[in-house]
Formats: structure tokens, sequence, C-alpha cells
């Protein structure tokens, strides 16, 4: 999953799960005015009527308004005595037209609750009035604090995690660089004093052919290393992409066993091959899947001692179709198996024992994610499963769903 995806759907999630904690307390809210808050304002403020209607918002924000109506009537009266009768008048008039008659409240009605509601009564009602409007509103303003707060906080956690990612990945670029120049370093040395004994004559005659095929031999150990690091930052950018025809997976694998056929003859090893005579049409690179088998025949040959067997199959399990590329040689340690897909790792206690540089396996890895196929490392006994003989002890197996 994408952080992108990861980040929407927790804003989702977590926007749902507020609006609904919202939703309950505003519902709690507002039953314990409707059955608390506002039968007691009634009771204590307007005894004398009965009958009223509370059954809406739109009824409680009347009665509020009806409230504060008195309540500013009877500052009027204090201030402007007379004209204080005039505008009263006029106000009850106003409301009963504009819909207190809802509330059974009539004109005459607020007439005489504005002359009999005392001037000592009117802080309680102002703090009843605030309570209410407090209890209706707290819940909405406390949702969306909740909501921005988590979300910024994971905005945070987010922003840390790509900081932390970024510091290892200048970490691995650093390590990569030290790794490539010591890879280099060792066989450019050999060139340049082979090179330089020829140059100066100090070689007998009979010595120089010796000479000459270990310059091309490290010549081309330099070109494998400049290779796959041209390769690997070729596969890590961002805007590389592969090309997919419709191709025989069967016809590819013949081919890549019959390139390395001899070197494995050369090895000691046993070849075992079984590949279906029929064609399985997949939609894939051609030349890029050709290069993850090539390495994992390779990777086969040259980490294990000589005379090790090496299986090839397909095996076919529903929609899945699997390429295996095993061996019998020594099972890779645990910690090594979990990082052996990443860059500059290898299944050898040192990266120098058999001249791998770690940078293969990630390889191969990233052109099976683009292919959207899974390249795993099995062992031991969970190879079972996969109907090949009990003297391999690790296989290589690209999963291909169809």
């Amino acid at each position: 999953m994408t952080p992108e995806l990861g980040l929407r759907k927790f804003i989702i999630k977590r926007f749902i799960s507020t609006l609904l904690i919202v939703g309950v307390v505003e519902f709690a809210a507002i039953s314990i005015i409707n059955w608390l808050l506002l039968p007691w304002a009634v009771n204590t403020f307007m005894p004398q009527i009965e009958g009223i209607r509370l059954d809406s918002i739109g009824n409680i924000l009347m009665l509020l308004f009806i409230l504060a109506g008195l309540l500013l009537s009877n500052l009027l009266r204090f201030f402007f005595p007379y004209i204080a009768d005039g505008i009263l008048e006029f106000a009850a008039g106003r409301l009963t037209s504009l819909g207190a008659d809802r509330l059974n409240i009539g004109g005459d009605t607020i007439r005489t609750l504005s002359e009999k509601i005392n001037i000592g009564n009117v802080a309680l009602l102002f703090l009843v009035i605030l309570l209410i409007i407090i209890m209706l509103v707290a819940p909405y303003v406390a949702g969306v604090t909740i909501f921005s707060t988590s979300v910024v906080k994971r905005f945070r956690e987010l922003e840390k995690e790509r900081e932390e990612e970024q510091k290892e990945e200048e970490r691995k670029r650093y390590l990569m660089i030290s790794d490539i120049v010591h890879d280099l370093k060792t066989p450019m040395t050999t060139v340049s004093g082979y090179a330089q004994a020829l140059s100066d004559g100090m070689v007998e005659e009979g010595s120089k052919q010796e000479y000459l095929d270990a310059i091309t031999a490290k010549t081309g150990r330099m070109n494998e290393i400049v290779t796959l690091l041209f390769d690997y930052v070729k596969l890590d950018s961002q805007g590389y992409k592969i090309t997919k025809s419709d191709i025989d997976l069967c016809e590819l694998l013949r081919e890549c066993v019959a390139d390395h056929y001899t070197d494995m003859e050369d090895a000691g090893c046993e070849p075992e091959i079984d590949i279906p005579d029929d064609k399985i049409s997949i939609e894939a690179d051609r030349m890029q899947l050709g290069r993850v088998i090539n390495n994992l025949i390779t990777n086969a040959i040259k980490h294990n001692p000589g005379g090790t067997d090496i299986g090839i199959f397909i095996r076919r399990d529903g929609d899945e179709t699997r390429v295996l590329v095993a061996d019998s040689g020594k099972p890779i340690d645990k910690d090594k198996a979990d990082s052996l897909f990443e860059p500059f790792v290898t299944g050898d206690k040192s990266r120098g024992t058999s001249g791998g540089t770690g940078l293969g396996l990630f390889i191969s890895r990233k052109i099976c994610d683009m292919h959207e196929y899974k390249l795993r490392l099995v062992q031991s006994q969970d190879l079972a499963r996969y109907s090949i003989d009990k003297k391999y002890n690790k296989a290589f197996i690209i999963v291909i769903d169809r």
C-alpha cells in the first residue's frame, strides 16, 4: 500500500468514526435539553404556560428567542418605561405572526410573562440559554478539533517516516558507492599490474597468454559490475517502463537453460530440466524476464560448490504458473535470507568470496515487481509442496498469476 493510499484510508476512516461519535453525543445532548433543561426553564420562568410543544429544533430555538425577548423587554421597561409599552405591544403581535403560536404562546401571554419576570432571574436565565447553546455547539467543535488533531498527527508521522526513509536511502547510496569502488578496485589493480608487466617485458613468452587471459577475465568482471550498476540505476528510476508482449514461457526458459548448459557441465553440476512441451502464453517483457531467469541460473552455478545438483522446473497450480530454479547446495542463513533481495546483499558471508555484487537479486525482484509477479526464496521442508526431489535444499521461485 502506498503512503498516499494509506493516508486517504486513514482520513476517511477517522472522518466516519468522528462523525458517528459527534452524532451520538449530539443526540444525547438534545435529549437532555428536551427532557430536562427546557422543561425546567419553562416551569421556572413560565409556569402559567401549559401544552408547550418542544418536539423540534425550531421550537427550541423559538423558545430561546422568546426568553431572550422577555429579558430585553424588561431592560427596555427599566430604561424607557413609556416607550417600552408600545414596543412590547408591537413585539407581541410580531411574535405571534412569526410562529410563536406553534408553542401555544399568544401575545397576551408574552405580555404577562414580561410583566412578571423579575430581574433576579435574569442571570439564571442567561446561564440556561448559554448552557443550551454550548450543549448544541460543543459536540461539533470537539469533533472538528479531534479530527484535525489526528490528521495533523498522522501527517507528522508520515513526514518523519519519509525523512527516515531518505536517510536510509542516503546511507545505502553511500554504501553502494563504497561497495562498487571496492568491487572495481580489485580487478583494476590486477589488470593494471599485468598490463604493466607485459609492457615492461617482465613476462616470459610462454606466460603471456596466461596474463592476457587474466586481463580479459578481469575486464569482463568490471564490465559486468558496470552493467549491473547501470541496470540498478535504470530500474530504480521513476520513468522506466517495461514493454510487454505475448511470449511463450516454456520456449524462453528452454533458451535460458541452453545458454547456461555448458557452464553447468563445466561446474560439474547435474542439471534436471522439467519444462512442458506445450505452450504457456504470458504477457511479459521477454528481455527483462529472461534476465531474471538467467540471473537465477547463474547464481545457482556460481554460489554453490562444484557437483551441486541444479533443477529447473515449471509447475502449474490453478491460475498460477511457477518457474523454479532449485539446487542441492547449502541453505542460506535466515538472517541473510530475509534481506537477500536488498541491494548489495549476498548469501555469502563475504561479498567478495564468489565475486557477487549483491545487485542481481535486487534487479530480479525489481523486474518481477514491474511485471506484478512474485519472486521468493523457498528452502528445506517448505519445498515439499512444489513436487520436486527431496535432494534440493533451496529454490528461487517466480510466481506468475495469469
